[in-house]
C-alpha cells in the first residue's frame, strides 16, 4: 500500500456514516438511535454522520434523532451531490458522495476522523463493545499497511460471485484521494464487486464483520453465538437481528 495522502497508524478518530435515502430513512434513523442507546456514556471519538441521498430531505425525524444522538456522539449531517438513483447506482452515489465530503473533510483539516466506516439502514450491532473492537481491528490493518477492514464475500446473488469486500466497510479517508478509479462505477454495476480488486489490494478480512446475504428469521441463540466473533452484521433483510439487538444490548432505564 502506498499514496501520497497517506498518514499511519494511529488513527485519531471513526465516523460512523449511516446511509439513506426517503424510503429507508426511518430504519436508519432507529439504528442511529441505538447506537446512541448502547453506550454507556458520551464519547469523543467516534462521530455518527447522517448521510442522505441526494434526492432526500432533512426531516423532523432526522432533526429528532440528530439531537437524541449527540448526547453520545459527535454527530453532522451530510447530504450526497451525486445523483444516481436506482439499484445498483443509487447505493454507489450515496457512498461516493459521502466518501468525497469525509474525504475533503479530512484533506482539509475539518475533522480529527481519520477513517469511515459506512453502513445501511439494514445493518446491526451484535455486541455492546462493537465500536472499540471494530476500531481496534482497524488498527491491526493500518499498522500493517491495509487502509480497508471489510468482510470478504464471496456469495450475495449471480451478480456478486466474484470474491470482493462488502460494501459495510472500514476504509482510512486517504484511500479517495489516493485510489481515483474508486470515484466512478459503470452504470448498472454493483460498485463493491466492480472495484473488487482494488479494495482487495487494500483490505485486512476482517470476521468481526459479517455479510450474510439475504438472511432472515434471525434465531436469538444464533445471534448470541456469532456475536462471540462478530461486532456488526449488514444486509439484514428483515427485523430479526434488529430486535434482538434493541432487547439485548440496551442496557436496562
Amino acid at each position: 500500500m502506498s499514496g501520497e495522502n497517506w498518514v499511519p497508524y494511529p488513527p485519531l478518530g471513526l465516523v460512523v456514516a449511516i446511509q439513506y435515502w426517503r424510503e429507508d430513512e426511518a430504519p436508519a434513523l432507529r439504528l442511529a438511535r441505538l447506537l446512541a442507546d448502547i453506550e454507556p456514556a458520551r464519547r469523543e471519538d467516534v462521530t455518527i454522520a447522517f448521510c442522505r441521498r441526494f434526492d432526500t430531505e432533512r426531516s423532523e425525524l432526522l432533526a429528532e434523532t440528530f439531537g437524541y444522538c449527540a448526547a453520545k456522539f459527535r454527530v453532522q449531517i451530510l447530504r450526497s451531490e451525486r445523483e444516481g438513483t436506482g439499484h445498483p447506482d443509487g447505493c454507489f452515489g450515496l457512498w461516493a458522495g459521502t466518501m468525497d465530503q469525509l474525504a475533503e473533510q479530512w484533506s482539509d483539516g475539518r475533522t480529527e476522523a481519520c477513517s469511515v466506516f459506512t453502513v445501511e439502514a439494514d445493518g446491526v450491532p451484535l455486541c455492546t463493545d462493537w465500536l472499540d473492537r471494530l476500531r481496534y481491528e482497524h488498527g491491526r490493518a493500518l499498522r500493517v499497511g491495509k487502509r480497508v477492514t471489510g468482510a470478504f464475500t464471496e456469495g450475495g446473488g449471480e451478480a456478486a460471485r466474484l470474491p470482493h469486500i462488502n460494501g459495510s466497510l472500514i476504509a482510512h479517508l486517504s484511500l479517495w484521494p489516493d485510489r481515483p478509479s474508486l470515484h466512478r462505477t459503470p452504470a448498472g454495476q454493483a460498485w463493491d464487486v466492480f472495484h473488487a480488486p482494488a479494495l482487495l489490494a487494500e483490505a485486512q478480512p476482517t470476521p468481526l464483520i459479517k455479510n450474510v446475504y439475504g438472511a432472515r428469521a434471525w434465531a436469538p441463540e444464533t445471534l448470541k453465538a456469532m456475536a462471540k466473533e462478530t461486532a456488526w452484521l449488514s444486509s439484514c433483510k428483515d427485523v430479526s437481528a434488529f430486535e434482538w439487538a434493541e432487547q439485548t444490548l440496551v442496557p436496562a432505564r
